[in-house]
């Protein structure tokens, strides 16, 4: 007889704790600025408060052109204030990463969504702005990260070319910037940044040869000086990215993207490690994992990949401790998308595309939620890619439905025009392709927009070159 109420305490405390635990992991949906407008979103991250704050972009009917945003939610994930970038000299603000104060406030930095003008926003903790700072057409921003002196450091590229590394003070004025292109190649860009453990800098990105574009690391000094620079090419004429670095407690560095073999059409994720002197340590395919966008160094010295269809931890070895399915349809686009909190929760961003919702994932440590909020659904549109990118003059455009459903597939040049229409027309669930030819369009930037039951689901941004 005590043996078995020993066992029902036991069961009983084990519900307990389980339903406990359950009201610390949680999937929150969120919809800001109303149901008739399309979400995209970018990167996110903690703030003083313990609450979590998301930029990103939205888009509707009503707009003319796409208008950044910046969100903020308490450490439940309850939602607090959402504010429209606000940036006068330009149309079409597009956030590209921002970074959070000591005393909660914000500082945001991004560029015209049709291309030229930049800006850096800052933002009081209650979201209302505090200055705009117009910054020089020539250099795009891509991300943006505090620096050890109380500064701040962006990447990109530059209309030369050229990849960029700017450090400004937290007022907005340039400290100093340097331009970057290895020989041998035609022009590059800088997708994420860090300032490493020698206070120096370290970005990632690609540059573009001949036939080809390849994964890039440059290692700088504390004054942006190049100590030494990696490319890397995956395949015979692949198309290659990589779109985050992080730093390890041995001052090792990590890098994630894609491998992109165009000839056998194989699309897979891809990890660098390298030593601070620009050795390989070892490169590695993860296996089920898409282009990688996301890492984070753990607590434990493990690393987590937000990338995919899967979030995956795994350790030094390459030896994946996890692997677990994400909770949200689409990836975020940034470098700074999934992170673990001081008490080994994990954060990650995502997008519904089906729903148009923003979703935040809170999870245990070993990626586990216990209870999903109702309005989770799966997208319909599960996966939607533009390749090559940058193109001459043919550019495939896949995606992959789950039923069968009206397609539209248009592109518009960097005025807002409409290009050309490429399809119209049912299809059935399952994988589709199409190709544009390109041949009468002059070289320059394109956005390619999927339409699902007349419903703008995605927008490609993409280049062509000739």
């Amino acid at each position: 007889m005590n043996r078995r109420k020993s066992i029902i305490f036991i069961f009983y405390f084990l519900l307990l704790a389980f339903g406990l635990f359950a009201q610390d992991t949680w999937v929150k949906n969120y919809q800001p600025f109303g149901e008739d407008v399309s979400y995209f979103v970018e990167d996110i991250r903690v703030c003083p408060d313990e609450g979590y704050a998301v930029i990103g972009s939205i888009w509707s009917d009503e707009l003319t052109s796409n208008q950044g945003f910046m969100m903020k939610t308490d450490s439940d994930g309850n939602l607090e204030w959402a504010n429209i970038d606000m940036v006068d000299f330009i149309t079409g603000p597009e956030p590209s990463g921002f970074i959070v104060l000591a005393d909660g406030s914000f500082i945001t930095i991004g560029n015209n969504f049709w291309g030229g003008g930049r800006y850096l926003l800052k933002r009081y903790p209650d979201g209302v702005i505090e200055w705009v700072v117009q910054l020089d057409n020539d250099y795009g921003t891509e991300a943006i990260e505090l620096t050890i002196d109380g500064n701040m450091v962006t990447t990109g590229g530059s209309m030369d070319g050229s990849i960029s590394l700017q450090k400004f003070d937290l007022n907005g004025n340039l400290i100093w910037r340097e331009t970057y292109l290895p020989d041998g190649f035609g022009y590059g860009g800088g997708y994420s940044v860090i300032q490493t453990s020698d206070e120096g800098y370290a970005l990632t990105g690609y540059v573009f040869g001949i036939n080809h574009r390849d994964i890039l690391v440059i290692k700088t000094n504390a004054t942006g000086d190049s100590l030494w620079t990696w490319t890397y090419n995956g395949t015979a004429n692949s198309i290659d990215l990589a779109k985050c670095i992080i730093e390890n407690s041995e001052s090792e560095l990590l890098i994630g993207g894609h491998i992109n073999n165009t000839v056998e059409r194989e699309y897979f994720g891809y990890l660098i490690k390298m030593n601070a002197i620009g050795d390989t340590i070892w490169t590695e395919k993860v296996n089920n994992v898409g282009g990688i966008t996301s890492m984070f160094h753990t607590q434990d010295s493990n690393y987590l990949i937000q990338g995919g269809d899967n979030i995956t931890k795994f350790n030094n070895d390459r030896e994946i401790i996890w692997q677990v399915p994400r909770l949200v349809g689409l990836n975020a686009q940034g470098d700074r998308t999934i992170l673990e909190r001081t008490d080994q929760y994990i954060i990650y961003l995502g997008k519904d595309y089906w729903s148009d919702y923003i979703t935040i994932v809170k999870c245990d440590a070993m990626g586990q939620v216990s209870a999903i909020d109702e309005n989770v659904v799966l997208p319909d549109v599960i996966d939607f890619r533009c390749y090559p990118n940058p193109f001459n003059p043919e550019i495939t455009i896949s995606y992959t439905i789950s039923k069968p459903t009206d397609i539209e597939i248009n592109v518009f040049n960097v005025k807002g025009q409409l290009a050309d229409v490429i399809l119209q027309e049912q299809k059935i669930g399952g994988f589709h392709s199409i190709t544009w030819n390109a041949s009468s369009y002059t070289s320059g930037v394109y956005f390619i927009q999927l339409i699902q039951n007349d419903k703008l689901k995605c927008i490609k941004k993409v280049s062509l070159i000739k």
